[in-house]
């Protein structure tokens, strides 16, 4: 029996995988864990020193909080600050006087487990009691499929010349739409007016 799983494993795959976690160690959750803990460390009043020594543990669990910005639509610093504030009295405490590296500072099997999950969903649930969560990602999503000029795309002067351009572009979405509608002839019954 462990033979035939032995022989079903793809080490590809297994490569992959930890090529994939990799990447997003280095690009998502490491610059997360900077933002978060310097915001912990601005409540508290501590200094934040710069660039220093980042340790995370290579565990697949820990994409289980990439599954739940994309499940729930919260941003990464989001899910972290909520469960470092809730795990505050367990979680080591970050000492750089003393040459310490930043770590997550609890176990990823705690961090990325059941229970922090329900401690996720409450957190959400109390901060966005009307699904504002879902509602601004379906709001990023329609911008995106309506091709609408991203805000950052230019500098401007002032809000005004943002408006008149952004006013402007419409309106001239408008007209080529209006031009490029197929008119259809109304009768009764017509099932595509």
């Amino acid at each position: 029996m462990a033979k035939k799983v032995r022989e079903q494993i793809d080490p590809d795959g297994i490569r992959r995988a930890q090529n994939r976690l990799e990447s997003w160690l280095h690009a998502k959750l490491e610059p997360a864990l900077l933002r978060v803990e310097a915001r912990i460390r601005k409540e508290k009043k501590l200094p934040m020193p710069h660039n220093p020594a980042i340790i995370i543990p290579r565990s697949l669990v820990l994409m289980n909080l990439e599954v739940w910005r994309l499940r729930y639509h919260v941003s990464l610093d989001f899910i972290l600050l909520s469960l470092f504030r809730y795990y505050k009295h367990v979680r080591v405490t970050w000492l750089p006087e003393y040459g310490q590296p930043l770590t997550l500072g609890i176990r990823p099997e705690n961090l990325c487990g059941e229970r922090s999950r329900d401690i996720l969903e409450n957190r959400i649930r109390e901060t966005y009691p009307n699904g504002e969560n879902k509602k601004l990602h379906a709001q990023k999503i329609r911008g995106a499929y309506m091709n609408l000029m991203p805000i950052t795309s230019r500098k401007f002067e002032s809000i005004e010349d943002r408006v008149q351009e952004y006013t402007e572009v419409a309106s001239r979405r408008q007209i080529e739409n209006f031009r490029n509608r197929k008119f259809k002839r109304a009768w009764r019954g017509n099932p595509w007016k």
